[in-house]
């Protein structure tokens, strides 16, 4: 009981950290275009436009009203925040164990998500609506069936609408939530020879509806032959893409995470003196640390636009880079099957596997290449991560006098410090745009913005000063603070 209030009193305040997070983020771009003349237009039309909407007339129905009413009214955003992050570390954490190792990974991962992924997707609006909440609907999907909950009448009309709305934020995400219910129940009627789960079938009717209402918008054919969207089957311009680009999304940028994993299997490999090529694995692993040290303190954003495009990249270090990160995650795979017990195996390659189906269909896509696009392959390796750590910590500690209670101290009072300096830096950076965008000789002229907030990361396009539009501020400009949240 004392368990599950304290537990209870930690997600109020992830709950409140990102409502005020919400609160200070700054709109950008696409954010304006939504809030604008042309949102209100597609909102009226049920998002159907032709080219001059460039790729925002689409299926992402709920994505898309989500970010309307997100942008127009600030107390929908913080809401909107709050309920789907708190959501996503909740159940990263009940996936993985339940356990004070799961809860404080699962948050920290947030907190300390890649540079990329966080302005492309945390630290906008427009991306979140789209990415955040079909992730939070999968995991649901997934925790609900590792639970083995019985069936029953709410819980069946439950799972219809939430994989039926689960299908309409995001193209990749309702290809990838298709799959994963019928996988599921393939797996239980043919593999595991079990009676199917009734609300699996009810969560594949959602998924089959949802998928109908994406593909029949007609937005879809009226842009096929836009320019803000380009796909290529061409292998090698698909390989060209991987090694200069989207390898770099998904594999070296996750320096933090990269490092855990390695970090967690030489624990265990440490822990276990009978384990074949022990030595010679630690080894590898180590070499593996250097490199990510190594290539992230040579890149170091610093051949990275803007938008994380990767620039005037040495060829032989693009080489490299893709030979030595692709061969860390078939290594780690391999250590997956090698080290982890049978209850952890399928579920760690499960995860595997969703995160490169969630990627997968960008892989085809020559134009934009963008690092807010793989962002469910992320939240997937995060919890291939942490179902290691969980091992990990189980090996090396189950013989020792160790008190992991003060670890859970010390983790949860960094939680607290990493949280607090987040804040402080996005409140920071909110104050010096309401300064620049308040100002008169802006507002009033033909003018552009001048300055940066003093911390570029942490917004949009690193905060590109063409990303502010002026007419949301003139609105907004005699505004008293509650009016701000409230209108």
């Amino acid at each position: 009981m004392v368990k599950r209030f304290t537990k209870g009193i930690y997600f109020s305040f992830i709950f409140i950290f990102f409502v005020c997070f919400r609160y200070f983020l700054i709109l950008c771009s696409d954010d304006f275009f939504w809030a604008g003349d042309k949102g209100q237009y597609l909102l009226h039309h049920f998002f159907v436009g032709n080219s001059t909407f460039g790729g925002s007339g689409n299926g992402r129905y709920l994505g898309s009203i989500l970010e309307i009413y997100s942008v127009r009214h600030l107390i929908v955003g913080m809401l909107a925040y709050g309920i789907f992050l708190t959501l996503l570390i909740y159940l990263i954490y009940k996936i993985c164990g339940s356990n004070n190792i799961s809860l404080i990974l699962a948050t920290l991962a947030i907190l300390l998500i890649p540079t990329g992924i966080f302005t492309d997707v945390i630290a906008w609006n427009a991306a979140f609506v789209n990415y955040v909440p079909p992730m939070v609907t999968s995991l649901t999907f997934i925790w609900i069936n590792k639970q083995g909950l019985k069936d029953n009448y709410g819980l069946d009309v439950f799972l219809l609408i939430l994989m039926l709305c689960g299908q309409l934020f995001l193209e990749s995400m309702t290809i990838y939530q298709f799959l994963m219910v019928a996988f599921m129940i393939i797996l239980q009627k043919y593999v595991l020879k079990d009676k199917v789960s009734k609300y699996n079938y009810f969560a594949f009717v959602g998924s089959i509806i949802g998928t109908i209402l994406m593909v029949i918008n007609p937005s879809y054919h009226m842009i096929s032959n836009s320019s803000y969207r380009q796909t290529s089957h061409s292998i090698l311009q698909i390989m060209h893409n991987y090694v200069f680009q989207t390898h770099f999304y998904f594999l070296t940028f996750n320096f933090l995470l990269n490092v855990l994993i390695a970090i967690l299997f030489i624990m265990i490999l440490l822990s276990n003196k009978n384990i074949r090529f022990r030595k010679i694995i630690v080894t590898i692993l180590i070499g593996y640390l250097v490199y990510f040290v190594g290539i992230n303190k040579y890149i170091d954003y610093k051949t990275v636009s803007f938008l994380f495009i990767v620039n005037n990249l040495n060829k032989t270090i693009a080489y490299l880079d893709t030979f030595v990160m692709t061969s860390f995650w078939i290594l780690v795979l391999i250590l997956i099957l090698y080290l982890l017990p049978k209850n952890l195996k399928g579920l760690a390659i499960f995860f595997q596997i969703s995160g490169g189906i969630t990627a997968g269909p960008y892989l085809i896509v020559a134009s934009p290449l963008r690092v807010r696009e793989y962002f469910g392959n992320y939240i997937f390796m995060v919890l291939v991560a942490i179902l290691i750590a969980n091992y990990a910590f189980h090996v090396t500690f189950r013989n020792t006098n160790f008190n992991l209670s003060k670890l859970n101290f010390i983790s949860f009072i960094l939680v607290g410090l990493v949280s607090t300096n987040l804040l402080l830096i996005m409140g920071i950076n909110h104050n010096a745009n309401s300064i620049r965008t308040s100002n008169e000789a802006w507002l009033n002229t033909n003018k552009t913005l001048t300055t940066h907030v003093p911390f570029r990361k942490y917004v949009k396009n690193l905060d590109i000063l063409s990303g502010q539009t002026k007419f949301y501020y003139k609105n907004r400009s005699n505004m008293n603070f509650t009016q701000k949240i409230l209108h």
